[in-house]
């Protein structure tokens, strides 16, 4: 059988898990702590790409509606031409003909 424990035992249990209780919330502390200081250097961090990319955005957008118009001449040039052509050709067939 065993022997019953002693009742200076469970006051010391007590203690122990007491000092577990706390060594276990300093470690979650320490954690939380150390993760909140992650995820602030993380969001630190994406804020200032996020500041980069609209600094380029910035930049870029005039640029691209700068080609947007030059494309836009370039396709009219290029309509006139084609028209150009066409009566150019009608009128060098109708010269053919001709003789």
């Amino acid at each position: 059988m065993s022997s019953p424990r002693p009742a200076s035992s469970v006051y010391s249990d007590s203690i122990e898990l007491d000092e577990l209780l706390e060594n276990l919330s300093d470690h979650l502390w320490k954690h939380d702590t150390h993760m909140l200081q992650s995820l602030e250097r993380e969001n630190k961090a994406t804020k200032s790409e996020l500041a980069a990319l609209r600094e380029i955005r910035g930049h870029m957008y005039p640029a691209l509606m700068q080609m947007n118009k030059k494309i836009e001449l370039i396709y009219a040039a290029l309509a006139d031409a084609k028209r150009s052509m066409e009566r150019e050709k009608v009128y060098w067939i109708s010269n053919c003909t001709a003789f």
